[in-house]
Formats: C-alpha cells, sequence, structure tokens
C-alpha cells in the first residue's frame, strides 16, 4: 500500500529530488562516453565531424526518441539525419550507429546469461524480450543500403583496435548505467541484491526499445512486474519508476529541446520528409 499522507508525500519527493539529481549527474558523463564512441567509429569510416557535433546529435535525439510514437527507431533515425553528412558517407554514419548496438548487445548479452544461471524461467523469458527489441534498431535500415552498410560493417570489425575501443567504452557506458540504476533504487528504498540489480537493469534496455514514445507501458509494466516478481513493495517500485522517468525520460527530453531550439537543429524534422529517396 501507498502511503498518501503528506509527510509521507513530502519525503519521497525529497527522495526522488536526490535521486534525479544524481541520475542526471551520471546520464551527463553517460552521454560524453557515448558520443566519444560514436565520433570513433565516425572517423574511422571518414566521416568528419567534431565531437560537439556528434554531441549535439545524440542530445538532440533525446526529445524525438521520447515523445515520437517510433521510439528508439526514431531517435537513431534522427541523430543520423542530424549530421546533415553527404548523401555516400550516410549510411557509414548509419553503420557506425550501428555498431554502438552490437557492442552493447554482446555485453548485455553475457549480463544475461549470468541471471539465466541464477533465474532460469525468468532469464528464459528476458532472453525472448531480447531477441525481439533486438529487430527494433533495425527498423531505421534501408533496403537500398544494405551493402553499403555491410561493407561499412565488415571495414569496423576488421580494426581490432577499434573494436576493442566500442568494447570498452561500452563496457564504461554500461556499467555507470548500472551504477546510476542502482543508486536510484537504493534512494528510493529498494536494496536490490546484485543479481535482481542486473535482471532489473535488462529489462530496463530490453523494454526501453518497445516502439511507443519512451516505451510508455512496456517498460513502466515491465519494471513494476519484474519488482513485484523479485518481492520488493510495491509503493517503492512505483517510487523508483517515477525516479527513474524523470532521470532518464524528462531531463533528457529538456536537455533534448533545449539544443533544438538553441541550435535550429529542428530543421531536420522538415527535412526528413523530403528525403524518402534514402529511405526506400
Amino acid at each position: 500500500m501507498l502511503d498518501l499522507s503528506l509527510t509521507a508525500l513530502l519525503s519521497d519527493l525529497k527522495e526522488v529530488g536526490y535521486a534525479v539529481l544524481v541520475g542526471s549527474l551520471i546520464n551527463v558523463v553517460l552521454t560524453l562516453l557515448w558520443a566519444l564512441r560514436w565520433r570513433a567509429g565516425l572517423k574511422y569510416l571518414g566521416v568528419r565531424v567534431s565531437y560537439l557535433q556528434s554531441l549535439g546529435a545524440i542530445v538532440a535525439s533525446f526529445p524525438l526518441g521520447n515523445l515520437l510514437p517510433a521510439g528508439k527507431a526514431a531517435q537513431e533515425a534522427f541523430r543520423i539525419a542530424y549530421l546533415d553528412v553527404k548523401e555516400g558517407k550516410r549510411t557509414s554514419v548509419m553503420a557506425a550507429a550501428a555498431v554502438e548496438w552490437v557492442a552493447e548487445g554482446l555485453i548485455i548479452s553475457f549480463l544475461l546469461l549470468a541471471v539465466i544461471i541464477r533465474h532460469y524461467a525468468l532469464g528464459a523469458a528476458a532472453l525472448t524480450l531480447v531477441a525481439v527489441a533486438a529487430g527494433q534498431p533495425q527498423g531505421m535500415t534501408v533496403k537500398s543500403a544494405v551493402r553499403d552498410l555491410v561493407k561499412a560493417f565488415r571495414l569496423l570489425s576488421r580494426d581490432r583496435r577499434l573494436m576493442a575501443t566500442y568494447l570498452a567504452v561500452s563496457s564504461a557506458i554500461i556499467a555507470i548505467d548500472v551504477i546510476k540504476v542502482w543508486l536510484v533504487a537504493l534512494m528510493s528504498g529498494l536494496y536490490l541484491a546484485l543479481f535482481d540489480l542486473i535482471l532489473l537493469y535488462v529489462i530496463l534496455r530490453v523494454t526501453s526499445a518497445a516502439p511507443t514514445p519512451a516505451a510508455l507501458g512496456f517498460l513502466d509494466l515491465g519494471v513494476i512486474g519484474a519488482l513485484k516478481f523479485m518481492g520488493y513493495p510495491v509503493g517503492l517500485a512505483v517510487l523508483f519508476l517515477v525516479s527513474i522517468r524523470l532521470v532518464d525520460t524528462v531531463m533528457p527530453s529538456i536537455a533534448g529541446i533545449i539544443v533544438l531550439v538553441v541550435t535550429g537543429s529542428y530543421r531536420v524534422l522538415r527535412q526528413a520528409r523530403g528525403a524518402g529517396s534514402w529511405r526506400r
């Protein structure tokens, strides 16, 4: 049962505030690392963009992923279009972005394996969700660009140093992200065991790929359902959900909208309607 007394609500709001502050600061570090990783791939494929351009593209894409029905697919498509590179380089930008999903997918698969060892049935269900979610970012892939994407993938995979960089940075991103989830949960009154934390993180990542604005419904039911299944109180699960939504949905969207307005990059949305030639 949720305690709806004024004292309890004020206490909860205070804890949520601390969680949002800490989580948002960690998200800043994660975004900086994300831009560093993406630019490494872009540079290797001969796409000349500055670190600030890469960072701006990522931050500006946040509200698109959180507000549009296509979710993550819209976010990925927007950050690719944001760079406004030459037509011949667009598939290279797509490949550099897609390799990020591959690198993180490999690492999350190892996390998932640990969960399966401890929780067989629930781990198998999560694995099925991962397989389904893996197709989400591919929605932006265009038939006419498949061959170019394959070439770019092969070029990226041949360079062991670059792939090592991708995996190392991706590992750091995921590790910091897991710590963020743990801290937000802790500040929300949830004392998660290690395997519960890993499972919760995997569920957060998998459901976040659902094709609804900000994975609305999928992520929320997944988080509350998982925490209830683990035996944590529903009230604390709801408090954690509110905190993580503010940290990962509301605050990034606000930052992205500011970047869109300040830089004028909202023009990409208008141009996208006339860019059907590369989507066929």
